[in-house]
């Protein structure tokens, strides 16, 4: 069953010198799995899940860390451990049991979801995953170590796919690392120049992507949203427009 897998996940301890966030726990997923109807994958939660800009754990936090479950970092959690850690990522855009979303990532994509094919992430129609469950220090762009980030993904990818076996109705993939990784495995068949205009009136041009996966039309992008894209509401707004009308 799917619940035995993700509880095992959860259970991990975390491995030495593979650049994981100390004293984190997994992110399996965040939002309302079961309820979704889409989904949208990026590399791999950010230590600010976890920790302020000065090196703090969040208070209030946004997740569980292992010292809320008195856990160093090479030990297990225990099942209840982890039922704990599932229902905090169940509940993360929720008000309860934490309600700290970190907006600056989602809320950018959650504005256009909700606009252009009526998702969103705090409706609960709308589930963020990512390649990697661990978060990462340094952040995943700056790990050198090729070695390591393989073996990250060698362990966490098949998870994903358990995942995945829901079925959606639409599968974002945010970036070309991403991409290029489940390419093969989402069926995607077509890519495709797209351009959109920034608010300066500028045409930026993107590399778009189409699948076919588990019945879900697959959708991608080589840019890494929001970041790659202008801060700006014109900007954005025009980029999840030439996306919807990739067809």
């Amino acid at each position: 069953m799917i619940i035995d897998r993700i509880i095992e996940r959860i259970k991990r301890k975390i491995e030495p010198n593979m650049c994981i966030t100390s004293r984190t726990t997994p992110v399996i997923y965040f939002g309302n799995y079961e309820e979704a109807r889409a989904c949208t994958i990026s590399l791999n939660p950010s230590d600010r899940e976890f920790y302020d800009a000065g090196g703090k754990l969040l208070r209030p936090a946004r997740l569980y860390s292992r010292e809320d479950f008195g856990k160093r970092d090479d030990e297990e959690l225990t099942e209840s451990d982890a039922i704990k850690v599932k229902e905090a990522c169940d509940n993360y855009f929720n008000k309860e049991p934490y309600g700290n979303p970190y907006g600056k990532f989602f809320d950018p994509f959650d504005i256009f979801l909700n606009k252009f094919w009526k998702y969103s992430y705090y409706h609960g129609t709308c589930v963020h995953f990512d390649m990697v469950q661990w978060a990462t220090t340094p952040p995943w762009g700056r790990i050198r170590q090729d070695d390591i980030k393989n073996k990250l993904l060698d362990s966490d990818l098949p998870v994903l796919g358990c995942l995945l076996g829901k079925k959606f109705e639409v599968i974002f993939l945010n970036g070309s690392k991403v991409v290029n990784t489940l390419s093969k495995c989402l069926n995607i068949k077509e890519s495709k120049q797209v351009m959109f205009k920034d608010v300066k009136g500028n045409n930026h041009v993107f590399t778009g992507h189409l699948g076919k996966y588990n019945e879900a039309v697959v959708k991608g992008w080589d840019l890494f949203y929001p970041y790659d894209v202008e801060d700006d509401h014109i900007s954005r707004n025009n980029f999840w427009e030439a996306i919807k009308n990739m067809i």
